[in-house]
Protein backbone atom coordinates (compact mmCIF):
# COMPACT_ATOMS: atom_id res chain seq x y z
CA UNK A 1 0.00 0.00 0.00
CA UNK A 2 1.52 3.13 -1.00
CA UNK A 3 1.41 6.60 1.22
CA UNK A 4 -1.43 8.58 1.00
CA UNK A 5 -1.38 12.47 1.57
CA UNK A 6 -3.98 14.67 2.99
CA UNK A 7 -6.07 15.61 -0.10
CA UNK A 8 -5.73 11.68 -0.97
CA UNK A 9 -6.99 10.89 2.33
CA UNK A 10 -10.37 12.94 2.08
CA UNK A 11 -11.11 11.73 -1.68
CA UNK A 12 -10.90 8.03 -0.60
CA UNK A 13 -12.60 8.25 2.79
CA UNK A 14 -15.58 7.27 1.57
CA UNK A 15 -14.27 4.73 -0.70
CA UNK A 16 -12.71 3.05 2.61
CA UNK A 17 -15.79 3.47 4.38
CA UNK A 18 -17.01 1.33 2.12
CA UNK A 19 -14.32 -1.34 2.28
CA UNK A 20 -13.98 -0.82 6.17
CA UNK A 21 -17.97 -2.72 6.51
CA UNK A 22 -16.57 -5.91 5.17
CA UNK A 23 -13.31 -6.46 6.19
CA UNK A 24 -11.88 -8.13 8.78
CA UNK A 25 -9.58 -6.18 11.39
CA UNK A 26 -7.31 -9.36 12.38
CA UNK A 27 -5.17 -7.86 14.79
CA UNK A 28 -4.76 -9.69 17.91
CA UNK A 29 -5.38 -6.53 20.40
CA UNK A 30 -9.13 -6.06 18.94
CA UNK A 31 -9.65 -9.77 20.48
CA UNK A 32 -10.92 -7.72 23.73
CA UNK A 33 -14.21 -8.48 25.63
CA UNK A 34 -16.02 -5.92 27.47
CA UNK A 35 -16.90 -5.39 31.40
CA UNK A 36 -20.03 -5.13 32.75
CA UNK A 37 -18.65 -1.34 34.31
CA UNK A 38 -16.94 1.35 33.18
CA UNK A 39 -14.00 0.48 35.31
CA UNK A 40 -10.49 -0.60 34.09
CA UNK A 41 -8.01 -2.64 36.45
CA UNK A 42 -4.51 -0.92 35.80
CA UNK A 43 -1.24 -2.62 36.71
CA UNK A 44 0.98 -0.33 38.59
CA UNK A 45 4.43 -1.74 37.39
CA UNK A 46 5.60 1.90 38.55
CA UNK A 47 5.81 0.60 41.96
CA UNK A 48 7.74 -2.69 41.01
CA UNK A 49 7.60 -5.75 43.31
CA UNK A 50 7.37 -4.47 46.96
CA UNK A 51 7.29 -6.52 50.11
CA UNK A 52 6.26 -3.62 51.64
CA UNK A 53 3.57 -0.78 51.10
CA UNK A 54 2.09 1.84 52.80
CA UNK A 55 -1.59 3.51 51.61
CA UNK A 56 -2.77 6.90 52.82
CA UNK A 57 -5.89 9.21 52.59
CA UNK A 58 -6.92 12.36 54.13
CA UNK A 59 -11.07 11.12 54.26
CA UNK A 60 -9.45 7.56 55.95
CA UNK A 61 -9.86 4.21 54.52
CA UNK A 62 -11.20 0.35 54.57
CA UNK A 63 -10.18 -2.64 53.73
CA UNK A 64 -11.87 -5.92 52.71
CA UNK A 65 -10.73 -9.25 51.78
CA UNK A 66 -11.11 -9.30 47.64
CA UNK A 67 -12.31 -12.68 47.29
CA UNK A 68 -14.63 -12.62 50.06
CA UNK A 69 -15.71 -8.90 50.46
CA UNK A 70 -15.22 -9.35 54.44
CA UNK A 71 -14.67 -6.34 56.14
CA UNK A 72 -10.99 -5.94 57.82
CA UNK A 73 -11.66 -2.47 59.50
CA UNK A 74 -14.20 -1.22 61.47
CA UNK A 75 -14.04 2.08 60.41
CA UNK A 76 -12.16 4.30 58.47
CA UNK A 77 -8.48 4.37 59.04
CA UNK A 78 -6.33 6.98 57.82
CA UNK A 79 -3.60 4.57 56.95
CA UNK A 80 -2.70 1.00 56.35
CA UNK A 81 0.29 -1.08 55.85
CA UNK A 82 0.25 -4.03 54.02
CA UNK A 83 3.15 -6.72 54.23
CA UNK A 84 3.70 -9.96 52.02
CA UNK A 85 5.25 -13.17 53.95
CA UNK A 86 5.49 -16.09 52.32
CA UNK A 87 1.44 -17.45 52.22
CA UNK A 88 0.13 -14.68 53.09
CA UNK A 89 -0.61 -10.45 52.86
CA UNK A 90 -0.56 -8.50 56.45
CA UNK A 91 -2.59 -5.89 56.99
CA UNK A 92 -2.16 -2.98 59.91
CA UNK A 93 -3.61 -0.41 60.76
CA UNK A 94 -4.58 1.19 64.65
CA UNK A 95 -5.81 -2.54 65.70
CA UNK A 96 -2.80 -4.19 64.53
CA UNK A 97 -1.85 -6.71 62.17
CA UNK A 98 -4.51 -9.26 60.60
CA UNK A 99 -4.20 -11.81 58.28
CA UNK A 100 -5.97 -10.86 54.82
CA UNK A 101 -5.61 -14.15 52.75
CA UNK A 102 -3.77 -13.37 49.08
CA UNK A 103 -5.69 -10.28 48.03
CA UNK A 104 -7.18 -7.32 49.95
CA UNK A 105 -8.91 -4.09 48.51
CA UNK A 106 -8.62 -0.75 49.63
CA UNK A 107 -10.70 1.92 49.45
CA UNK A 108 -11.33 5.24 50.25
CA UNK A 109 -14.13 6.55 52.58
CA UNK A 110 -14.84 9.25 50.26
CA UNK A 111 -15.78 7.64 47.00
CA UNK A 112 -14.32 11.03 45.70
CA UNK A 113 -11.12 10.25 47.11
CA UNK A 114 -7.36 9.71 46.57
CA UNK A 115 -5.27 6.99 47.42
CA UNK A 116 -1.48 8.05 48.41
CA UNK A 117 0.39 4.96 47.41
CA UNK A 118 4.09 4.68 49.45
CA UNK A 119 6.66 2.16 48.57
CA UNK A 120 10.03 2.45 49.61
CA UNK A 121 12.25 3.36 46.34
CA UNK A 122 9.69 5.14 44.64
CA UNK A 123 8.39 8.47 44.97
CA UNK A 124 4.78 8.07 46.28
CA UNK A 125 2.11 8.18 44.06
CA UNK A 126 -1.78 9.32 44.02
CA UNK A 127 -5.09 7.55 42.74
CA UNK A 128 -8.64 7.90 42.50
CA UNK A 129 -10.76 5.08 43.08
CA UNK A 130 -9.84 1.68 44.27
CA UNK A 131 -5.97 -0.15 45.18
CA UNK A 132 -6.43 -4.41 44.92
CA UNK A 133 -3.07 -5.66 46.67
CA UNK A 134 -2.64 -9.44 45.42
CA UNK A 135 -0.04 -11.73 46.99
CA UNK A 136 2.48 -12.41 44.29
CA UNK A 137 5.42 -14.82 45.07
CA UNK A 138 6.62 -13.15 48.37
CA UNK A 139 5.95 -9.89 47.37
CA UNK A 140 2.51 -8.00 46.37
CA UNK A 141 1.50 -6.62 42.94
CA UNK A 142 -0.83 -3.60 43.33
CA UNK A 143 -4.19 -3.22 40.58
CA UNK A 144 -5.07 0.10 40.22
CA UNK A 145 -9.29 -0.54 39.89
CA UNK A 146 -10.26 3.21 38.11
CA UNK A 147 -13.01 4.60 36.29
CA UNK A 148 -12.06 4.99 33.12
CA UNK A 149 -12.50 8.63 32.31
CA UNK A 150 -10.29 8.97 35.57
CA UNK A 151 -7.80 6.60 34.44
CA UNK A 152 -7.85 9.15 31.00
CA UNK A 153 -6.79 12.00 33.05
CA UNK A 154 -3.81 10.49 34.47
CA UNK A 155 -2.65 9.48 30.93
CA UNK A 156 -3.31 12.12 28.07
CA UNK A 157 -0.73 14.35 30.21
CA UNK A 158 1.51 11.78 30.53
CA UNK A 159 1.26 10.88 26.82
CA UNK A 160 1.48 14.08 25.28
CA UNK A 161 2.39 17.58 26.37
CA UNK A 162 -0.06 19.85 27.79
CA UNK A 163 1.48 23.19 26.06
CA UNK A 164 0.11 21.18 22.75
CA UNK A 165 -2.97 22.65 20.86
CA UNK A 166 -6.57 21.58 22.63
CA UNK A 167 -7.45 19.75 19.41
CA UNK A 168 -4.43 17.75 19.26
CA UNK A 169 -4.91 16.81 23.09
CA UNK A 170 -8.67 15.83 22.21
CA UNK A 171 -6.93 13.14 19.41
CA UNK A 172 -4.69 11.59 22.00
CA UNK A 173 -7.62 11.59 24.48
CA UNK A 174 -9.71 9.67 21.96
CA UNK A 175 -6.98 7.29 21.07
CA UNK A 176 -6.02 6.72 24.51
CA UNK A 177 -9.79 5.63 25.44
CA UNK A 178 -9.62 3.61 22.44
CA UNK A 179 -6.19 1.84 22.78
CA UNK A 180 -8.04 1.04 26.46
CA UNK A 181 -11.25 -0.73 25.16
CA UNK A 182 -9.08 -2.46 22.47
CA UNK A 183 -6.35 -3.90 25.01
CA UNK A 184 -8.38 -4.76 27.79
CA UNK A 185 -7.10 -8.19 28.14
CA UNK A 186 -3.57 -7.22 27.35
CA UNK A 187 -2.11 -8.50 30.96
CA UNK A 188 -5.32 -10.72 31.63
CA UNK A 189 -2.74 -13.60 32.81
CA UNK A 190 -1.50 -10.86 35.31
CA UNK A 191 -4.81 -10.41 36.74
CA UNK A 192 -5.30 -6.82 35.38
CA UNK A 193 -5.82 -5.12 31.83
CA UNK A 194 -3.32 -2.99 31.02
CA UNK A 195 -0.15 -1.52 32.48
CA UNK A 196 0.76 1.93 33.91
CA UNK A 197 4.18 1.90 31.84
CA UNK A 198 4.95 2.43 28.07
CA UNK A 199 4.47 -1.00 27.57
CA UNK A 200 0.61 -0.13 27.05
CA UNK A 201 0.07 3.45 28.30
CA UNK A 202 2.01 5.70 31.03
CA UNK A 203 -0.63 6.54 33.42
CA UNK A 204 0.85 8.63 36.50
CA UNK A 205 -2.34 9.09 38.29
CA UNK A 206 -3.23 12.13 40.01
CA UNK A 207 -0.24 13.90 40.53
CA UNK A 208 0.01 13.71 36.60
CA UNK A 209 -3.12 15.40 36.04
CA UNK A 210 -3.29 18.80 34.69
CA UNK A 211 -6.64 21.44 34.52
CA UNK A 212 -6.67 21.82 30.79
CA UNK A 213 -6.48 17.95 29.78
CA UNK A 214 -8.86 17.03 32.22
CA UNK A 215 -10.84 19.53 30.32
CA UNK A 216 -10.00 17.33 27.23
CA UNK A 217 -10.77 14.12 28.99
CA UNK A 218 -14.31 15.93 29.37
CA UNK A 219 -15.19 16.94 26.49
CA UNK A 220 -14.81 13.89 24.72
CA UNK A 221 -16.38 11.64 27.37
CA UNK A 222 -16.78 7.80 25.77
CA UNK A 223 -15.44 8.72 22.57
CA UNK A 224 -13.64 6.20 20.27
CA UNK A 225 -12.50 5.39 17.06
CA UNK A 226 -14.42 2.55 15.67
CA UNK A 227 -13.69 0.22 12.46
CA UNK A 228 -15.72 -2.46 11.69
CA UNK A 229 -18.00 -2.25 14.75
CA UNK A 230 -15.57 -1.93 17.25
CA UNK A 231 -12.61 -0.06 19.16
CA UNK A 232 -9.47 0.39 16.28
CA UNK A 233 -6.23 -1.24 17.00
CA UNK A 234 -4.68 2.48 17.44
CA UNK A 235 -0.93 3.03 17.83
CA UNK A 236 0.91 6.49 18.28
CA UNK A 237 4.16 7.65 18.60
CA UNK A 238 6.42 10.77 19.55
CA UNK A 239 7.34 12.02 16.10
CA UNK A 240 6.72 10.39 12.56
CA UNK A 241 9.21 12.76 10.96
CA UNK A 242 7.06 12.97 8.88
CA UNK A 243 5.77 10.05 7.14
CA UNK A 244 4.35 7.51 9.42
CA UNK A 245 4.38 3.43 8.77
CA UNK A 246 2.04 1.26 6.92
CA UNK A 247 1.83 -1.67 9.55
CA UNK A 248 1.33 -4.47 7.01
CA UNK A 249 5.06 -3.64 5.94
CA UNK A 250 5.81 -5.38 9.63
CA UNK A 251 2.77 -7.11 9.59
CA UNK A 252 2.00 -8.68 6.35
CA UNK A 253 -0.97 -11.65 7.85
CA UNK A 254 -2.76 -8.68 9.67
CA UNK A 255 -5.28 -6.37 8.14
CA UNK A 256 -5.45 -3.05 9.48
CA UNK A 257 -6.14 -0.87 6.24
CA UNK A 258 -6.68 2.74 8.71
CA UNK A 259 -2.87 1.81 9.83
CA UNK A 260 -1.66 2.95 6.46
CA UNK A 261 1.17 5.15 5.55
CA UNK A 262 0.34 9.29 5.77
CA UNK A 263 3.01 12.24 5.10
CA UNK A 264 3.08 15.59 6.75
CA UNK A 265 2.67 19.01 5.16
CA UNK A 266 5.92 19.85 5.34
CA UNK A 267 5.83 22.83 6.64
CA UNK A 268 5.48 20.58 10.59
CA UNK A 269 8.83 20.39 11.77
CA UNK A 270 9.90 17.09 12.93
CA UNK A 271 13.16 15.78 15.27
CA UNK A 272 15.95 14.99 13.09
CA UNK A 273 19.68 13.32 14.95
CA UNK A 274 22.80 11.69 13.65
CA UNK A 275 25.42 10.25 14.80
CA UNK A 276 29.12 8.72 13.68
CA UNK A 277 30.77 5.83 14.31
CA UNK A 278 34.52 4.99 12.94
CA UNK A 279 34.22 1.34 10.75
CA UNK A 280 36.36 0.05 13.93
CA UNK A 281 33.91 1.53 16.66
CA UNK A 282 31.16 0.33 14.43
CA UNK A 283 32.12 -3.16 14.14
CA UNK A 284 33.27 -3.53 18.01
CA UNK A 285 29.60 -2.79 18.75
CA UNK A 286 27.78 -5.02 15.78
CA UNK A 287 30.43 -8.19 16.99
CA UNK A 288 29.23 -7.55 21.10
CA UNK A 289 25.78 -7.32 19.15
CA UNK A 290 26.00 -10.49 18.34
CA UNK A 291 26.54 -9.25 14.29
CA UNK A 292 29.70 -11.51 13.67
CA UNK A 293 29.87 -10.77 10.09
CA UNK A 294 30.72 -7.19 10.94
CA UNK A 295 34.42 -8.70 11.90
CA UNK A 296 36.90 -6.37 9.80
CA UNK A 297 33.82 -4.12 9.13
CA UNK A 298 34.33 -2.50 5.82
CA UNK A 299 31.04 -1.09 4.97
CA UNK A 300 27.36 -0.94 6.50
CA UNK A 301 24.38 0.57 3.91
CA UNK A 302 20.90 0.50 3.97
CA UNK A 303 19.81 -2.80 1.99
CA UNK A 304 15.44 -2.59 1.63
CA UNK A 305 13.39 -0.14 3.03
CA UNK A 306 9.81 -0.35 3.49
CA UNK A 307 6.44 1.81 2.09
CA UNK A 308 7.44 5.06 4.39
CA UNK A 309 11.24 5.17 3.53
CA UNK A 310 12.06 3.08 6.74
CA UNK A 311 15.12 0.88 6.94
CA UNK A 312 14.14 -2.44 7.11
CA UNK A 313 17.40 -4.72 6.30
CA UNK A 314 21.26 -3.40 6.32
CA UNK A 315 23.73 -4.75 3.66
CA UNK A 316 27.06 -5.69 6.40
CA UNK A 317 30.59 -6.13 4.53
CA UNK A 318 33.02 -7.49 7.02
CA UNK A 319 36.41 -8.36 6.66
CA UNK A 320 35.50 -12.29 4.67
CA UNK A 321 31.96 -11.51 3.94
CA UNK A 322 28.91 -9.60 3.06
CA UNK A 323 25.23 -10.21 4.91
CA UNK A 324 22.13 -8.84 4.87
CA UNK A 325 20.97 -8.23 8.19
CA UNK A 326 17.45 -6.74 9.97
CA UNK A 327 17.68 -2.72 11.27
CA UNK A 328 16.78 -4.31 14.72
CA UNK A 329 20.55 -5.49 14.84
CA UNK A 330 21.92 -2.43 14.72
CA UNK A 331 19.53 -0.70 16.81
CA UNK A 332 20.58 -3.40 19.69
CA UNK A 333 23.85 -3.08 18.80
CA UNK A 334 23.66 1.21 19.14
CA UNK A 335 20.59 1.88 21.59
CA UNK A 336 16.87 3.22 21.26
CA UNK A 337 18.36 6.07 22.54
CA UNK A 338 20.29 6.63 19.34
CA UNK A 339 18.62 4.81 16.68
CA UNK A 340 15.48 7.07 17.63
CA UNK A 341 13.55 5.76 14.79
CA UNK A 342 14.36 3.41 11.26
CA UNK A 343 13.93 6.72 9.46
CA UNK A 344 17.34 6.86 8.42
CA UNK A 345 19.80 6.90 5.92
CA UNK A 346 23.63 6.21 6.14
CA UNK A 347 26.67 7.55 4.86
CA UNK A 348 30.21 6.69 4.69
CA UNK A 349 33.16 9.11 4.04
CA UNK A 350 36.46 7.86 2.15
CA UNK A 351 38.29 8.08 5.68
CA UNK A 352 36.03 5.39 6.80
CA UNK A 353 33.74 7.57 9.28
CA UNK A 354 29.88 6.29 9.49
CA UNK A 355 27.47 8.95 9.55
CA UNK A 356 23.45 7.74 10.91
CA UNK A 357 21.21 10.79 9.77
CA UNK A 358 17.76 10.22 10.59
CA UNK A 359 14.20 11.71 11.58
CA UNK A 360 11.54 11.23 14.45
CA UNK A 361 11.41 9.01 17.74
CA UNK A 362 9.39 5.79 17.75
CA UNK A 363 7.72 3.16 15.69
CA UNK A 364 5.82 5.75 13.71
CA UNK A 365 2.70 3.55 13.43
CA UNK A 366 -0.80 5.52 13.75
CA UNK A 367 -1.15 8.65 15.11
CA UNK A 368 2.05 11.12 15.23
CA UNK A 369 1.81 13.35 18.70
CA UNK A 370 4.46 16.04 16.83
CA UNK A 371 2.38 16.16 13.45
CA UNK A 372 -1.03 16.12 15.41
CA UNK A 373 0.51 19.22 17.12
CA UNK A 374 1.27 20.92 13.86
CA UNK A 375 -1.85 20.05 12.09
CA UNK A 376 -3.92 21.39 15.22
CA UNK A 377 -2.04 24.85 14.24
CA UNK A 378 -2.08 27.59 11.83
CA UNK A 379 -2.47 27.57 9.05
CA UNK A 380 -3.85 24.39 9.11
CA UNK A 381 -6.25 24.51 12.07
CA UNK A 382 -7.56 20.85 12.03
CA UNK A 383 -10.09 19.53 14.75
CA UNK A 384 -9.20 16.15 16.74
CA UNK A 385 -11.95 14.57 14.13
CA UNK A 386 -10.06 15.57 11.79
CA UNK A 387 -6.99 14.75 12.83
CA UNK A 388 -7.85 11.51 13.57
CA UNK A 389 -9.08 10.77 9.99
CA UNK A 390 -5.78 11.85 8.76
CA UNK A 391 -3.80 9.25 10.95
CA UNK A 392 -6.77 6.32 10.86
CA UNK A 393 -7.92 6.71 7.63
CA UNK A 394 -11.72 4.66 7.52
CA UNK A 395 -12.22 4.81 10.69
CA UNK A 396 -15.27 6.50 12.35
CA UNK A 397 -15.91 8.60 15.97
CA UNK A 398 -18.82 7.15 18.07
CA UNK A 399 -20.19 6.88 21.42
CA UNK A 400 -18.89 4.28 24.18
CA UNK A 401 -19.16 0.82 21.91
CA UNK A 402 -21.26 -1.85 23.93
CA UNK A 403 -19.61 -5.42 22.63
CA UNK A 404 -21.24 -8.77 24.19
CA UNK A 405 -18.61 -10.81 26.30
CA UNK A 406 -16.21 -12.89 24.42
CA UNK A 407 -16.61 -16.68 24.75
CA UNK A 408 -13.23 -18.53 24.66
CA UNK A 409 -12.60 -20.00 20.94
CA UNK A 410 -15.77 -17.89 19.86
CA UNK A 411 -16.02 -15.13 17.34
CA UNK A 412 -16.85 -11.64 19.48
CA UNK A 413 -20.58 -11.25 19.24
CA UNK A 414 -21.10 -6.80 18.43
CA UNK A 415 -23.84 -5.56 19.32
CA UNK A 416 -24.92 -2.65 17.03
CA UNK A 417 -23.13 0.87 17.82
CA UNK A 418 -24.32 4.03 18.41
CA UNK A 419 -24.75 6.76 15.27
CA UNK A 420 -21.23 7.47 14.30
CA UNK A 421 -19.92 11.32 13.89
CA UNK A 422 -19.69 12.18 10.51
CA UNK A 423 -15.84 13.43 10.22
CA UNK A 424 -15.81 16.47 7.41
CA UNK A 425 -11.87 16.86 6.38
CA UNK A 426 -10.77 19.87 4.52
CA UNK A 427 -7.65 18.96 2.33
CA UNK A 428 -4.13 19.20 4.09
CA UNK A 429 -2.27 21.55 1.99
CA UNK A 430 1.22 21.10 0.79
CA UNK A 431 1.26 17.66 2.31
CA UNK A 432 3.94 15.72 0.15
CA UNK A 433 6.69 13.06 1.29
CA UNK A 434 9.64 14.05 2.76
CA UNK A 435 13.52 13.39 1.03
CA UNK A 436 13.63 9.29 1.74
CA UNK A 437 15.51 6.59 -0.30
CA UNK A 438 13.17 5.03 -3.07
CA UNK A 439 10.96 2.04 -1.62
CA UNK A 440 12.10 -1.64 -2.32
CA UNK A 441 10.02 -4.46 -1.69
CA UNK A 442 10.41 -6.12 1.51
CA UNK A 443 11.42 -9.37 2.44
CA UNK A 444 9.07 -11.58 4.60
CA UNK A 445 11.49 -13.12 6.79
CA UNK A 446 13.65 -11.67 9.42
CA UNK A 447 11.45 -9.01 10.09
CA UNK A 448 12.80 -6.09 12.98
CA UNK A 449 10.19 -7.32 16.22
CA UNK A 450 7.54 -5.08 16.54
CA UNK A 451 5.03 -4.97 19.48
CA UNK A 452 1.53 -3.59 19.33
CA UNK A 453 3.09 -0.66 21.10
CA UNK A 454 6.25 0.18 21.29
CA UNK A 455 6.68 4.29 21.94
CA UNK A 456 9.37 5.62 23.14
CA UNK A 457 8.93 8.25 26.19
CA UNK A 458 8.39 11.93 25.18
CA UNK A 459 11.36 14.23 25.85
CA UNK A 460 11.12 18.17 25.64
Amino acid sequence: MSCIDGREAVKNTSQIAIIAAVALTCIAACAWSATADDTARIGLTYFGSPRHVVLLSTGGLNAIKTDSGAALTCNPVPSISVNATKNCLSVTFDTGPVDAGTSVTITPADPAGVITIETSGHAARKYRGSVEIDLAGESVRLINVVNIEDYLAGVVPSEMPESYPVEALKAQAIAARTYLLANKKKHASEGFDICDSDHCQSYGGVLAEKTITNSVVADTRGEVLIYDGRPASVMYSTDCGGVTRNYADTQPDCRAPYLTCVVEPDDIKHMTWEKSYSLSDLEKKLVTAGVKEAAGLKSITVAETDTSGRAVDLTVTGGTTTKTVPVSKLRAALGADVIKSTLFTIEQSDEGIVTIKGRGWGHGVGLCQVGARGLALPPHNLTCDQILAHYFPGTQISGEPKLAPTVPGADVAMVPMPAPKQIIVEPVKNARPPAVEPAKPVKKSEKEPFDVRLRDPWSP
